[in-house]
């Protein structure tokens, strides 16, 4: 669902205090669709969920170091946890800071509206499916893991092997 490798990391990589995943949602929708429904809220919680695990497992891969190193640093800029001095970090050092911002928190991926309209309408298909006439058992009725969101390409992992450690 989410395609973090196509998106830049200044653009979508913001400090938590910057992030309004509504107001991203509801961008370019015609006003009778923009308002969201406290179910459509929890929805949307999930897909962000899932759009963090997306961009860890793309940035655990490696993906990263193909950003311009600018966009990384200039991402990187946003923490308020990063002491070190940036000019004096490689673009590998600032690829794993950035990555463990994200992963800490302090720092937030924000996709694109579209992949998040799209995220929020598979979560609400599943949903009405699952309050069928049959619905699957499940030990839980909370939210599904985001992991179940998260968008799977097998080719993934190839190519240079670079990792970030």
């Amino acid at each position: 669902m989410f395609r973090p490798e196509r998106c830049s990391a200044y653009l979508n990589v913001l400090a938590r205090g910057e992030v309004d995943a509504a107001h991203r949602y509801r961008f370019g929708l015609p006003a009778r669709d923009a308002d969201l429904s406290s179910e459509q809220y929890g929805y949307l919680n999930v897909a962000m969920r899932a759009a963090r695990v997306a961009f860890l497992r793309n940035a655990a891969a490696g993906a990263l170091l193909s950003e311009e190193d600018h966009d990384l640093r200039g991402a990187l800029s946003r923490s308020d946890e990063c002491f070190h001095p940036l000019w004096k970090m490689d673009t590998k050092a600032v690829a794993r800071a950035l990555y463990e911002a994200v992963k800490d928190g302090d720092l937030v991926y924000l996709p694109p509206a579209d992949e998040l309209r799209a995220c929020v309408r598979a979560i609400e298909r599943d949903r009405q499916k699952r309050a069928g006439p049959n619905p699957p058992r499940m030990q839980s009725d909370g939210p599904l893991p985001a992991e179940i969101f998260v968008w799977r390409d097998a080719a993934r992992g190839a190519g240079s092997g670079i990792r970030i450690h």
